[in-house]
């Protein structure tokens, strides 16, 4: 397939007409400038701290893995390769779904800045995820070493959710009060 070469007045005609919407000067700045930018972004509109930070890293990883220099760089082929990576260095699908989300978020935010005419993640399939463990309560045994090996000053926080002998289920009765079972006691 032969791509159609423009010249920059070409190109500012159809991004006028509305057959363009990204810039391609601006895929090729470089990725860390586009990353900062998103992050000052996400600051501005008051995300977490914690949030910023888990974008960045997921971001630089994929970067520094698949060897991103500009936004150009990043392509449905190996965020998918990235990806693969993560799954083989044994991250369970969730984390593997967590970076594909970041990434996706980044890049979704350049599409609407016009950084990039569409987002390369829209054609990567999330991993699934198999849940493979199943909640349940703990034995009388099990509450009674964890409140031996807690700190005092959580054992106490701890004897006092286990030994009344009651838990709140996760709906309520109707009148916005949580509903409480008798469990066994110790």
């Amino acid at each position: 397939v032969e791509m159609e070469l423009l010249t920059s007045s070409e190109l500012v005609e159809k991004q006028k007409a509305g057959m363009l919407t990204s810039d391609a000067r601006e895929a090729k700045r470089p990725l860390a400038d586009h990353l900062r930018e998103y992050l000052d972004e996400l600051h501005r509109r008051g995300r977490a701290a914690m949030y910023r930070y888990n974008i960045k890293k997921h971001v630089e990883a994929a970067s520094k893995r698949q060897r991103w220099v500009r936004l150009s760089d990043c392509s449905q082929a190996t965020i998918a390769a990235h990806l693969r990576a993560l799954t083989a260095d044994r991250l369970h699908p969730k984390t593997v779904n967590g970076h594909l989300a970041a990434l996706s978020a980044f890049l979704s935010w350049c599409v609407q800045t016009g950084r990039l005419e569409a987002n390369p993640c829209d054609g990567v399939a999330k991993s699934a995820v198999k849940r493979d463990k199943t909640r349940r309560a703990l034995s009388v045994a099990e509450c009674q070493a964890l409140i031996a090996a807690a700190p005092p000053e959580r054992s106490i926080v701890y004897h006092f959710l286990v030994l009344p002998g009651l838990r709140a289920h996760r709906g309520d009765a109707g009148d916005g009060d949580p509903v409480f079972e008798r469990i066994p006691e110790m």
